[in-house]
């Protein structure tokens, strides 16, 4: 990106210091905006400083950003930030595969620019959603390829800044390289939050959420329960099918978990063939209960890969907050013991940690 720099000589009688004062004011702001992006990473983050530096230098306060999310041949918008007042929120209520003007405005890859919005009948839908006097659209388009949209809306009559228009081909390199750079971030993000194997949550992303699980339930003076489990004799497994059996078994079983699991759990691959699952707020006798289901529906389940058909037991040790103490680690520490304990009675068990195993 580069600001195109002037020499004074070239600035007209009666100009020069108007002329001057608009291009430091247009230097100064995009050094202000340069130094705020340089210290996020977070498309939601990028988003907030964008939404306050538009509105501070320029006085726009309605807009939106819409990033596609291409699936096959259909182009979804996956996030986007609006100035619009969210307690009458406009955007809570847009079903944006139904909008097909902001996918035309997506294809035209034009900057366009509508005075009187409410009188341009080619984006009446748009309009019906955000009412407003004038429209700008700019395609924020990265390497040759369309990655989204920006678009503003203003209320007054009169035209957009002009210092702003003059601004928008600087901030849409801006917005390239900004979002560029967190669309790798999250997606590195989102590959050490994931295990490779399994899909399901990484430990990483489990010691991360157990802090905020911690931080939650002091906080509202509620409880939480873990519950730490692996594979019997899974070592049999992987010794007399190979490794890449058993990580088609493991596979298998996260797969079946998971289906009687809610979005409430948090489910992670604790390490080899052990798990970890957390229930938020909820306590440890109801825990035993879903943990019985789950162990029952294991040891009834065929693990039939490539031909050979094996079955599976599991064990389980389970603790809960605040009764094991108030770090993660005594937590994690009590799961462990009562795992211990529940396969050194036999195995195929669900132990609930006591203080009599310490």
């Amino acid at each position: 990106m580069g600001i195109k720099f002037f020499r004074v000589e070239d600035l007209r009688d009666g100009e020069g210091l108007d002329q001057v004062d608009l291009k430091l004011e247009e230097i100064w702001g995009i050094y202000d905006l340069n130094k705020e992006f340089k210290n996020v990473n977070r498309i939601e983050d990028v988003l907030l400083v964008f939404k306050r530096f538009i509105s501070e230098r320029y006085g726009i306060e309605k807009y939106f950003f819409l990033l596609k999310k291409v699936v096959g041949e259909e182009i979804n918008f996956e996030k986007y930030s609006s100035g619009f007042n969210l307690e009458h929120s406009y955007i809570s209520s847009i079903n944006l595969k139904n909008l097909d003007e902001l996918e035309e405005l997506f294809y035209l890859r034009k900057r366009i620019y509508i005075k009187n919005f409410k009188n341009a009948k080619r984006f009446h839908k748009l309009y019906a959603y955000f009412p407003s006097e004038e429209f700008i659209s700019l395609p924020i388009i990265s390497e040759e390829q369309n990655i989204g949209l920006l678009i503003l809306f203003s209320d007054t009559s009169q035209n957009f800044p002009n210092l702003f228009k003059k601004d928008l081909n600087i901030l849409s390199q801006f917005i390239d390289g900004v979002l560029k750079k967190s669309l790798l971030y999250e997606q590195k993000d989102s590959l050490s939050k994931t295990d490779s194997l399994t899909k399901i949550s990484s430990r990483r992303f489990f010691n991360k959420e157990i802090e905020r699980i911690i931080e939650h339930s002091s906080r509202n003076r509620s409880v939480f329960s873990l519950a730490l489990f692996d594979i019997d004799h899974f070592k049999d497994i992987n010794d007399r099918y190979g490794h890449q059996f058993g990580d088609s078994v493991l596979i298998e079983m996260v797969n079946l978990v998971s289906s009687h699991l809610t979005r409430r759990e948090i489910f992670c691959r604790f390490g080899g063939e052990e798990f970890v699952i957390i229930f938020p707020d909820i306590p440890s006798d109801y825990a035993l209960k879903v943990l019985k289901t789950l162990k029952s529906e294991i040891e009834l389940h065929e693990f039939l890969i490539n031909g050979i058909s094996v079955k599976l037991t599991v064990s389980f040790g389970v603790s809960s907050y605040p009764i094991s103490g108030p770090t993660s680690k005594e937590i994690i520490r009590d799961s462990d013991s009562a795992l211990y304990f529940a396969k050194l009675s036999g195995r195929n068990k669900i132990v609930l940690y006591s203080e009599k195993m310490s």
